[in-house]
């Protein structure tokens, strides 16, 4: 299996700086963060993402990296009132994402809007099934997978509204730590085994169980990662293990975050090789 860094744990620099110091460290594979997609967005008017996300992969391939999994506009509602307008930037991010060869782009759901309005939840669900059956049409002859990430919610509310939109464009983002925090009574390794093939994307990263504190795993938070690895390793899953750690950035000079990657590599390595090693095993 692979291992990935969500490309903002390099804050602030350009979409090419961040390709050629991860490319230094050995980090071969990234998430495109949602900080560089706006960044590569920005670049001109709708209608150039094509363009641009066809560069930018060929530049980063030079540099020997690639971008399996990219975060859709993190601040995006599909289930906003305005919807047309709201689902029409995501195309734009799916045209740039897809011609930059992620596959898992990942997805929030959408019901912020509806809710503070008051809708109800079949109204919100509706909403979102109306919008994620648009956004799966727009890439429907594509490679790729939208992601929907667990927000508050455990893998039966995902596989629900995957069901309902009835598209195999569709797939699920396990975020370790919001597993962890959102008071669901389901286990990591529970989760992977109830969500199966449709698996397609991971944030992984740790916290002590009160605040969604975005850590690398083995160190003070939580998880029980040696059940995580034998989960997947039972699980189909062949994207990448991709690290979001945000917790682990702040109050660090850019200089140390950099030598820092050393050790997250070798943690990449020791749960990649562990899954790897469970899943030869089963075979024999």
């Amino acid at each position: 299996m692979r291992y990935s860094m969500w490309s903002e744990y390099l804050p602030g620099t350009s979409p090419e700086q961040c390709v050629k110091d991860f490319s230094k460290k050995g980090w071969h594979y990234l998430e495109l963060s949602t900080e560089h997609g706006e960044k590569l967005i920005s670049r001109g008017n709708s209608g150039h993402e094509e363009k641009t996300g066809l560069a930018f992969s060929r530049y980063a391939e030079d540099y020997g990296v690639s971008f399996p999994q990219g975060h859709l506009w993190i601040a995006s509602d599909i289930a906003a009132v305005k919807q047309e307008e709201a689902l029409g930037l995501i195309k734009r991010w799916l045209d740039l994402f897809c011609a930059a060869g992620v596959n898992a782009c990942v997805l929030h759901y959408g019901g912020r809007e509806m809710s503070s309005l008051g809708k109800s939840q079949q109204e919100i669900r509706d909403a979102r099934i109306k919008a994620l059956a648009v956004l799966c049409g727009h890439i429907k002859d594509t490679e790729a997978f939208i992601c929907l990430e667990n927000l508050g919610t455990g893998s039966a509310g995902l596989i629900d509204l995957i069901t309902a939109v009835g598209s195999d464009r569709l797939g699920i983002c396990l975020d370790t730590g919001h597993l962890n925090v959102c008071g669901v009574q389901e286990t990591q390794a529970e989760f992977i085994e109830q969500a199966g093939g449709l698996l397609k994307a991971l944030h992984v990263a740790d916290n002590e169980g009160h605040d969604d504190q975005h850590l690398m795993p083995y160190g003070r938070g939580k998880i029980n990662w040696e059940n995580f690895i034998a989960a997947l390793a039972k699980n189909p899953y062949d994207g990448v293990l991709n690290f979001e750690i945000p917790g682990e950035t702040q109050n660090s000079p850019y200089e140390l975050l950099f030598a820092k990657l050393d050790y997250y590599r070798e943690i990449a390595l020791y749960m990649t090789h562990e899954i790897a090693r469970q899943r030869a095993s089963a075979l024999k």
